[in-house]
């Protein structure tokens, strides 16, 4: 085999790891693309699984001496391996290009990457061997083949469904449900209240009574609006596999770590909160089933002094107050009930953020799909993870 297609091949089989392709498809792939009887199967695996290796090596962030003697092991093995490459006569190199050729190859090259707008990352150890080369267009045109065939081979083809698939699997399904319940009570919240304020300034006959309630609504549904979508935006970016795009470097993922640990302390203030208020809220049943439970005769008379209000209701303002009372118990039960949900809503921000923040701790260990599905979905730092 000539040294340009050997390198061309590992090239390849590099691009198959940075792509997440397992080594079955990586093998599959090389027999489309070259035609020859001297591709061994155990030659790719081996090598794959070298790249692998590497690529693992690379990523751990706390180098120890085990760690650096294993990447000087396997960085020795590929120098080794390239040497004799490039001490074997080449049919196809020509040993006289230019350095103005290889700079327009390699130019040309880096080009190529922003135009496809793809997401492998190149580290040191493989710039260093895909530019080993002399003749960078070789390298070139490897990598135009390894994407147009991971684009048009049939394993990777997506019909709609799959596409559909794909944008939901982006979606962070438990902070949209938490999302959903918050906008549900705080609508439930917003209209029992205000209707209720305005039944009892009726049944009051007092313009005044909580003056400040409107304001205070509008207020406080504002601010959860606000802050809800804030935790859903927060969640998506932090979610799998968003996060692996977004914070893709140590810095920023200590970052995300950091506004996950300040939304987590957020979102548990707002659950108290909420709790208290819905603690709140069962006051008013608590005096309307009492009012409405009670049994009165003719000439009977409420005192609401025992209630807080400075107020005497007899016959004929009782059978009318007894009436806008059933009213009023109505919306104290939806006002309890959209507590509730907002409540609910912040635990369930709690459960994502929780989630979400170990996803970022274990990111930085977490592999693409290198190997077999079952492998991947049985590793603990698996990818498979469900995005919250």
């Amino acid at each position: 085999m000539s040294n340009a297609l050997l390198k061309e091949q590992w090239c390849v089989i590099n691009f198959c790891v940075r792509l997440g392709k397992s080594v079955d498809e990586t093998f599959q792939l090389l027999q489309a693309a070259y035609s020859t009887t001297s591709l061994k199967k155990s030659t790719v695996y081996d090598w794959y699984h070298r790249f692998v290796e590497m690529r693992n090596l690379h990523r751990k962030e706390t180098v120890t001496e085990e760690t650096a003697e294993e990447v000087e092991q396997c960085m020795k093995g590929v120098n080794q391996e390239m040497m004799k490459a490039e001490d074997e006569p080449s049919d196809g190199e020509d040993p006289n290009t230019s350095q103005t050729a290889v700079q327009e190859s390699r130019r040309e090259f880096h080009s190529y990457r922003r135009r496809r707008k793809h997401n492998l990352k190149f580290t040191t150890w493989s710039n260093m061997l895909c530019f080993k080369s002399n003749d960078n267009s070789v390298l070139l045109k490897s990598y135009k083949e390894a994407l147009d065939l991971s684009s048009n081979y049939p394993a990777r083809k997506e019909n709609c469904c799959d596409k559909f698939l794909t944008c939901l699997s982006h979606v962070p399904c438990a902070s949209l449900i938490a999302w959903i319940i918050l906008l549900l009570g705080l609508g439930g919240l917003t209209g029992s209240l205000l209707y209720g304020v305005t039944k009892c300034r009726k049944v009051m006959d007092e313009p005044s009574f909580w003056w400040f309630m409107e304001f205070t609504v509008i207020g406080v549904v504002v601010i959860m609006f606000v802050l809800g979508t804030l935790f859903l935006v927060i969640a998506h970016l932090s979610s799998d596999p968003t996060n692996r795009y977004v914070f893709n470097t140590s810095k920023k993922n200590m970052c995300a770590r950091g506004l996950n640990v300040f939304v987590l302390f957020l979102a548990y203030f707002l659950a108290v909160i909420w709790v208290a208020a819905s603690s709140l809220g069962v006051m008013p049943l608590l005096v309307s089933t009492f009012i409405l439970s009670t049994d009165f005769k003719k000439g009977d008379c409420i005192e609401l002094k025992y209630y807080g209000l400075n107020k005497t209701i007899c016959e004929p303002e009782l059978e009318m107050f007894l009436k806008d009372g059933k009213e009023l118990f109505t919306c104290y039960i939806f006002t309890y009930v959209s507590a509730v949900l907002v409540t609910i809503s912040m635990i369930h921000f709690l459960i994502a953020v929780s989630a979400n923040y170990t996803h970022l701790k274990d990111s930085r260990f977490a592999t693409y799909n290198a190997y077999e599905t079952e492998d991947v979905r049985n590793s603990k730092h698996s990818i498979l993870d469900t995005n919250m």
